[in-house]
């Protein structure tokens, strides 16, 4: 199953696999679904029951690996190979599956096949680097021993976030100010050219500026982020609610971060003093378990979750 990896302040690298032993008969998720937490269940979890790996690895800090401070690191991925990628705004950096230093990707610049910072990039086949020129509005492709392979200019879209769809297509999440929404666009990977787009959560104020990615399990593209908590899947014409996670019963109404007054400070007064829980910043999904972190207005409402997709039953 896929690996996923978490930075530490001292940089080292965590790589965990959410716990994969002989699983009990699992009800599918069906779309849709309220999956309820409880805080009452809360308590210290051995890792083992949640991962069945976990590896250490320092990452080597050359000269040419050093970025500056991890608060800058935008995001980071592993590819099959096990390599590490790591992006701040302007480098990416990869590093062998030991932590060794490899390489060093840097095309900073205003001509033909370089970018001028980096907002966001995903992999198209394991066998190229795609990265979202955020400055410019470009889609800018290399293969991963660093060949230029294509540029596409959407100045017209502030893109947030990309994966590969399909075998020939890229889908793009872009946010549109105006409106106070986001759009999905399925773009052709090799001419550039829209197919298809749509738009999903309407009136909601989004939050763009947060570090936020689509994320990919058992064939699907997921989504899940800011003031949203919703599970999202992904797909060619829309977006469905997978599944909805419902902390102690506080989550807030459906219609609270809708309409023209989101921005004001007294929302989000109201979000603290009411007590909600409608984040769901970070999670990861196995065919047995999904491991969440749930933040709400208060420090207090602020925790981790690991559900058991057979029974439903959470710590």
């Amino acid at each position: 199953m896929e690996k996923h990896a978490f930075i530490l302040s001292s940089l080292p690298l965590v790589l965990l696999c959410l716990a994969c032993s002989a699983p009990e008969t699992v009800a599918p998720i069906q779309p849709g679904e309220e999956i309820f937490i409880s805080s009452a269940h809360k308590g210290d979890v051995p890792i083992g029951e949640v991962f069945s790996e976990w590896q250490y690895i320092p990452l080597e800090m050359t000269d040419e690996s050093l970025i500056r401070g991890d608060e800058r690191i935008r995001r980071l991925k592993i590819s099959e190979d096990g390599k590490i990628y790591l992006t701040d705004n302007e480098i990416i950096l990869r590093f062998q599956p030991d932590g060794r230093f490899d390489y060093r990707f840097d095309h900073r610049g205003q001509g033909p096949g370089e970018y001028f910072g980096i907002w966001n990039f995903d992999f198209w086949d394991e066998n190229q680097v795609v990265i979202v020129d955020i400055y410019y509005g470009n889609v800018v492709t290399y293969t991963t021993d660093d060949q230029f392979v294509s540029m596409f200019n959407y100045r017209e879209w502030d893109i947030a976030d990309l994966t590969q769809f399909d075998d020939s297509l890229l889908l793009i999440r872009s946010f549109d100010s105006k409106g106070n929404r986001y759009r999905c666009h399925l773009v052709n990977k090799y001419t550039g050219e829209m197919e298809n787009a749509y738009w999903w959560v309407d009136n909601r104020e989004a939050g763009f500026a947060m570090k936020d990615f689509m994320y990919r399990y058992d064939g699907k593209i997921l989504y899940h982020g800011y003031k949203y908590n919703d599970i999202y899947e992904f797909k060619r014409d829309t977006a469905i609610v997978r599944y909805t996670i419902n902390v102690d019963n506080k989550m807030p109404p459906k219609d609270f971060w809708e309409g023209e007054n989101t921005r004001e400070k007294s929302v989000f007064l109201d979000y603290d003093n009411l007590g909600y829980i409608g984040h769901i910043p970070f999670y990861v999904e196995s065919d047995n378990s999904i491991l969440l972190f749930f933040d709400g207005g208060k420090k207090e409402d602020e925790n981790y979750a690991f559900i058991d997709k057979a029974t439903r039953g959470t710590r």
